[in-house]
C-alpha cells in the first residue's frame, strides 16, 4: 500500500479477498491506521514562475520528524538541464533540517519539469523526491 502524501493522517483501504467458499466467494477486508510522518516537506512540489531574464529561485524546507532523524547524502536531478540546486542546513527555533534552493538556468520562454531525488541515510525512506515545475514567460 502506497502511503506517500498521507503522513499525519488516517488511511483506510478496502481489500477484496477471493475465497473457495461457495457461500462467500469474495470477502472485503478494511485496513485502517495512522500514517506516521517521516518529514515535513514544504512545499511538497516546487512551482517556480518568472520572466526570461529574471533570476528565478525556489526553496523547499525539509524538516525530519524527531522520531525518524536522517541526513541527506546526495541529490541528483532526473534531467538537470533547466535547474541548479544547493542544499544547506536549516535551523529556525526548534526546527532543524535542510533547505533546498533551486535556481532556473533556462533563458528561453517555456515550461520545464524535473524531479530531484535526495538520497538519505534512513532505512525507512532511503529516497525523497521533489517535483520541480518551471514556467518561464517572455518579458
Amino acid at each position: 500500500m502506497n502511503t506517500k502524501g498521507y503522513g499525519g493522517s488516517q488511511l483506510s483501504k478496502t481489500i477484496g479477498v477471493y475465497t473457495n467458499d461457495v457461500k462467500q466467494p469474495l470477502v472485503n477486508l478494511v485496513v485502517t491506521g495512522m500514517v506516521e510522518k517521516f518529514a515535513t516537506i514544504t512545499p511538497t512540489r516546487l512551482i517556480m514562475r518568472g520572466l526570461v531574464n529574471a533570476s528565478v529561485k525556489g526553496r523547499v524546507k525539509i524538516i525530519p520528524e524527531k522520531k525518524y532523524p536522517f541526513k541527506i547524502l546526495g541529490i541528483k536531478a532526473k534531467n538537470g538541464k533547466a535547474i541548479q540546486f544547493d542544499l544547506t542546513d536549516y535551523r529556525e527555533g526548534a526546527q532543524e533540517g535542510f533547505l533546498l534552493t533551486v535556481t532556473n538556468l533556462r533563458k528561453e520562454k517555456g515550461r520545464y519539469f524535473d524531479i530531484l531525488t535526495m538520497e538519505t541515510d534512513s532505512e525507512i525512506k532511503p529516497e525523497i523526491t521533489i517535483g520541480v515545475h518551471l514556467i518561464i514567460e517572455a518579458e
